[in-house]
């Protein structure tokens, strides 16, 4: 039986932009940059509103099935990016938090 490997979650409060380079989520903010596997993230919640996200990291989003939750100017939750065919425990984890 096989099992989901992801275990991490990416929170993004500040402006960043989101983009993929080689399997690997790339965030930039500022001057710095940061470079996560796609297959170790579970889901990404946006709260901030000053984030972009490019297509092709959508794609590979939903290819790698991870959960994009977006944000209000509230910071609650308001919109969701699941894929298709996408796994049940990652639904119930966003449904949790």
């Amino acid at each position: 039986m096989a099992y989901d490997e992801a275990f991490k979650s990416i929170l993004i409060t500040n402006q960043a932009k989101l983009s993929i380079e080689l399997n690997h989520i790339v965030v930039k903010q500022d001057n710095k940059e940061a470079k996560i596997f796609l297959k170790d993230i579970n889901f990404i919640i946006l709260e901030s509103l000053q984030a972009s996200i490019t297509s092709s990291l959508l794609s590979a989003l939903a290819k790698y099935k991870i959960i994009l939750l977006t944000c209000d100017e509230s910071h609650n939750i308001n919109g969701l990016f699941s894929p298709f065919l996408g796994h049940f425990i990652s639904a119930k984890i966003a449904k949790n938090k």
